[in-house]
């Protein structure tokens, strides 16, 4: 699948758009569709939002694109020292409407802090 709808107002995808910094492909790809998701593709965290304000009978919005890094090893073979970072996301939906929460988790040297749980999660 090209996206995974999760509401109608937050798409997950793989992405195809790359920038040099972490959150500026977040920004590029919010650029491209005007609208709110969670991609993969560059392997690094970042965040961004944009405010599209009302006009005629549009409605106030805020659209929102987060980079969510990667679960893989950071030390890849085939480039030299990438900048990659592990982390992954947790998602709360609303059940009345289309509101949603995204918390990014780092996960730095096997040590992931989840603020959502209040847990420090451990690899094996």
């Amino acid at each position: 699948a090209d996206y995974v709808e999760l509401n109608d107002d937050l798409v997950v995808l793989h992405g195809d758009v790359v920038r040099k910094h972490g959150g500026f492909s977040a920004r590029g790809t919010l650029e491209k569709y005007y609208q709110s998701c969670i991609m993969g593709h560059t392997h690094r965290v970042g965040f961004t939002a944009q405010r599209i304000p009302s006009i005629g009978k549009r409605q106030d919005k805020q659209i929102y694109a987060y980079e969510m890094g990667c679960c893989c090893k950071i030390s890849a073979l085939y480039c030299s020292t990438p900048n990659w970072q592990n982390a992954f996301g947790i998602v709360s939906l609303s059940q009345d409407d289309n509101s949603f929460g995204v918390e990014t988790v780092m996960v730095n040297n096997g040590v992931a802090n989840v603020s959502t749980l209040g847990r420090t999660i451990y690899a094996s």
